[in-house]
């Protein structure tokens, strides 16, 4: 009988940076295409009057933009279109600052709901030799780096994994700190994004 091989994530962390390095890259090209297609579409015309009644707000319009990240966390949703409304109302920089930490404090409302799911032990999924229990040890031991490198990607499930992390042993300070940082060059470009689109 061969012996179970213990589970190594760290092995797979410099594979897996490289990996977000390359999404990073491709993904910024991918944007600046996009936003060159939307301006030939002239998408401006359909959303401009909207995102200048959010701009005409103020703070009042940065608040009701940083609340609508909590039911698009909840459900599962992309958060691309809300980064960038951010940067297309408030700018680039501005609309960072205001998508961010939006962006993980409602990342936390799923993470707890995952955490309720599993209730007090949350090594639960975790035990065992199945896909799942490998998928929640190697979620919960890589801790604030793997969710560093899965945020830093463009197309990793945001939404899952908000849920998945919650159901395993990764701590909510490691969570939070992971999206915050790796989030974070996603959401500028998402509100460079906007702000090349609708800014003005």
């Amino acid at each position: 009988m061969r012996p179970v091989q213990p589970d190594q994530p760290s092995t797979s962390f410099a594979g897996a940076e490289a990996s977000a390095r390359r999404r990073l890259l491709v993904g910024a090209l991918v944007l600046a295409a996009v936003v060159v297609a939307a301006r030939l579409l002239g998408v401006e015309r359909w959303v401009g009057p909207a995102v200048a009644g959010l701009r005409g707000l103020g703070l009042a319009g940065a608040a009701l933009l940083a609340l609508a990240y909590v039911p698009a966390a909840l459900a599962g949703l992309p958060m691309a279109p809300l980064g960038m409304v951010a940067g297309a109302a408030f700018g680039v920089a501005a609309g960072a600052a205001i998508a961010v930490p939006a962006n993980a404090a409602a990342a936390c409302l799923p993470f707890l709901i995952g955490r309720l799911i599993v209730g007090r032990d949350p090594e639960a999924l975790a035990r065992g030799q199945g896909r799942v229990a490998r998928a929640a040890r190697a979620l919960g031991r890589g801790g604030f780096r793997l969710v560093l490198v899965l945020r830093l990607s463009w197309v990793a499930p945001f939404g899952v994994l908000n849920y998945a992390f919650g159901a395993t042993p990764c701590r909510l300070r490691d969570f939070v700190l992971g999206t915050l940082l790796g989030s974070a060059p996603v959401s500028l470009g998402y509100a460079w994004a906007g702000a090349a689109l609708l800014g003005g």
